[in-house]
């Protein structure tokens, strides 16, 4: 977590080159491939999610990229579709 905290700032100009003109940075294309294609292993779901919470000013222009995998996470982070609001 703590390698993945300090490369996070240094991602965005890293991955820039030849990539000016796309509307969606190729950092975050990266990490949405990777939670879809890896999303049915857990840790490495829940490994995502924390760094892109921790990071929220990084992805914050680009979250309507992660709200459908955002939902399809939902059931197995423990929100189970018939449970309540107050637990």
């Amino acid at each position: 977590n703590e390698a993945l905290d300090i490369l996070m700032p240094a991602l965005p100009q890293r991955l820039q080159e030849g990539n000016q003109n796309q509307k969606v940075p190729i950092w975050i294309r990266y990490i949405k491939k990777i939670l879809i294609e890896e999303g049915h292993i857990i840790t490495h779901t829940l490994h995502l999610w924390h760094l892109i919470v921790r990071h929220e000013n990084m992805f914050y222009n680009n979250r309507a990229q992660f709200v459908p995998q955002m939902i399809n996470s939902l059931p197995k982070l423990g929100l189970l579709p018939n449970s309540s609001a107050e637990n």
